[in-house]
């Protein structure tokens, strides 16, 4: 079976405005050699742009194992490249480094290594999956909302990714329960009472999303009030919780 690809289309695109602006065309070719990445570069472009999106689209569309560790050492060898000096890092760093967080991958400043930050799930992969999910439901608020929280953490904008988060997860709350009771309650609390009442959740699960839910109140839309891993714990928390809802929904 052909592994997932370990990176979002966002990420992708972050990645390819970073590289365009970071290095000449020529030392793009030495990055992917390097890299391991240029079986899969084109044989012609018009521009860096091009090659780029060209490059990344052959592998993901091979989704093997091999073109998979080719992207992971292609991103490692950016970030170490835009963190040299590290007071000074280039100004693209940051944007790559909180993008490949989204999907699920943490750059090591001391060792110079990607590492999973949930070891063995592709987090670019779950995240791909609840959006898509709650788009062939027609919950389009809650993807929607979801969406933009994931742009908002790839653009390190920690509050507006965490007030994103909150109404996405609301949304699915309300959308879940008007699903399975025929009733759309106007509050998390009153939605989760419903999927209770249904059987939908298990023992202990209404703390949870409960707590969750609550965490989900505070210091979200407020500029300044959060950072970089609390708002990368929320994306996590609230990905693989929509996931293991949605997943016990009837079609």
């Amino acid at each position: 079976m052909a592994a997932s690809f370990p990176m979002s289309s966002r990420t992708l695109g972050v990645l390819i405005e970073a590289i365009d602006e970071g290095y000449e065309d020529r030392r793009i070719g030495t990055l992917l050699l390097k890299a391991g990445a240029d079986p899969w570069q084109p044989e012609t472009w018009p521009n860096k742009q091009t090659r780029l999106q060209r490059l990344f689209g052959s592998m993901r569309n091979d989704a093997g194992e091999e073109a998979s560790a080719a992207a992971l050492e292609l991103v490692r060898l950016i970030l170490g490249d835009g963190s040299r000096g590290r007071r000074t890092p280039t100004i693209w760093y940051p944007k790559v480094r909180a993008a490949v967080a989204a999907d699920g991958w943490e750059y090591d400043l001391d060792s110079e290594r990607l590492v999973p930050t949930v070891p063995g799930v592709q987090v670019a992969e779950e995240t791909s999956l609840l959006e898509e999910e709650m788009q062939e439901r027609g919950w389009s608020v809650a993807a929607g909302h979801y969406r933009q929280a994931l742009s908002a953490f790839g653009a390190r904008n920690w509050a507006s990714a965490n007030a994103q988060l909150r109404s996405a997860l609301e949304d699915l709350l309300c959308s879940s329960a008007e699903f399975v009771s025929g009733k759309r309650p106007a509050e998390a609390q009153a939605c989760l009472d419903a999927l209770r009442a249904k059987g939908v959740l298990l023992d202990g699960e209404f703390g949870f999303a409960k707590g969750l839910w609550t965490l989900c109140q505070s210091r979200g839309p407020h500029a300044g009030l959060s950072d970089e891993e609390e708002a990368l714990f929320r994306l996590l928390a609230v990905t693989s919780y929509s996931r293991f809802l949605l997943v016990r929904l009837p079609q």
